[in-house]
């Protein structure tokens, strides 16, 4: 199973898709196959419940004819289920404002998904219909954002450039509409991919993956937003960039209890050094330390991460946090320490 979500979810180093956060929350083979029994449950009930009555309609394209997937309002007056989101910020323009906001400011978020609840049922199986909301990640960078809900069984969704860049494998099966709008549909062995243009000049992909329904998918693109602006809250903080350099990127991960661990800030200079921070939560450390950063144990070591090479920096800090740092180019190992010394945590 780690071999297929590693398949099904590698992109490019500077995509958006952090593959560690993602594998370290997969499950043993087990749990797994588990899930996938009470998917065809919850699938079940998106069947009784009828997704279409009251709720999104999806015609998947059928002998060279389109389809049409349209958002609802709920099933059977049961209205739209919350998904948990980041702290939203006012005063700032929203996509359907200004279309140009997307991906420009790595701190603020523009994506937003509302679903039936009978689809949150099948995108975290092991709960109920109405049980605690499967967790959300986000990520924005360079003119693009992400957001992905559920795991391992998942609705990914890609604004910007880089969704286009997801087509790369899929074969075209034909075209749908969503919410009146025309998309195309991909396949590639278990996953489905729909890509349209919701807003006039933004691009977005929407992928199923390991075992996602089509019913799943097309109620989930259906209920993509771009009325709402949000931050990309991590839990932790620093006082300064580092010396010459700016914030480039940043993900978060969302639960009903708030903000969690897998967040991720990465800073770059002009000359395309990079200073990627990311929190591994509770995960200990597994290699010896052979360094301290403000008083704790430490670990120096020359490798990768997502095929980026440079110098790792792991440190083990008070509370059970984890945090790894990856520095390329003109990043020197002092500034790391001293940036990494300085970090809050909430």
């Amino acid at each position: 199973m780690d071999d297929e979500l590693r398949r099904s979810m590698t992109v490019q180093a500077d995509g958006l898709v952090d593959v560690g956060s993602l594998l370290s929350r997969s499950t043993s083979r087990g749990r797994v196959l588990r899930r996938y029994r009470r998917l065809a449950v919850a699938s079940a009930v998106l069947a009784v419940l009828g997704v279409g009555v009251g709720g999104s309609v999806l015609a998947w394209p059928t002998s060279g004819q389109p389809g049409e997937i349209v958002g609802g309002t709920g099933v059977d007056g049961q209205g739209l289920a919350g998904v948990p989101m980041p702290p939203s910020v006012a005063g700032r323009p929203t996509v359907l404002e200004d279309p140009g906001v997307l991906g420009s400011d790595p701190t603020l978020l523009h994506l937003s998904v509302e679903v039936e609840p009978a689809v949150l049922a099948a995108l975290q199986p092991e709960s109920s219909v109405g049980g605690p909301a499967p967790a959300t990640g986000w990520a924005s960078t360079a003119g693009s954002e992400y957001l992905s809900l559920g795991s391992p069984i998942a609705v990914d969704f890609w604004a910007g450039p880089w969704a286009l860049e997801q087509k790369r494998g899929f074969t075209r099966q034909g075209g749908v509409t969503v919410n009146g709008k025309p998309a195309e549909v991909y396949v590639a062995a278990r996953q489905r991919l729909i890509v349209w243009e919701p807003v006039p000049g933004v691009s977005v992909a929407a992928r199923g993956i390991n075992g996602t329904t089509e019913e799943v998918l097309a109620a989930v693109a259906a209920g993509l937003r771009f009325d709402r602006v949000s931050s990309c809250a991590v839990r932790f903080a620093s006082p300064a960039p580092p010396p010459a350099a700016a914030l480039s990127r940043c993900d978060t991960n969302v639960t009903d209890e708030g903000v969690a661990s897998g967040g991720r800030l990465v800073y770059r200079r002009a000359d395309g050094s990079t200073l990627d921070t990311r929190d591994r939560g509770g995960e200990p450390s597994r290699e010896t330390p052979n360094a301290e950063v403000a008083g704790h144990p430490a670990n120096w070591r020359t490798g990768d991460v997502q095929g980026v090479s440079g110098d790792i920096l792991t440190v083990d800090l008070p509370g059970g946090r984890n945090v790894l740092v990856l520095i390329t180019g003109s990043f020197t190992r002092e500034e790391v320490e001293a940036f990494v010394a300085g970090l809050t945590w909430s």
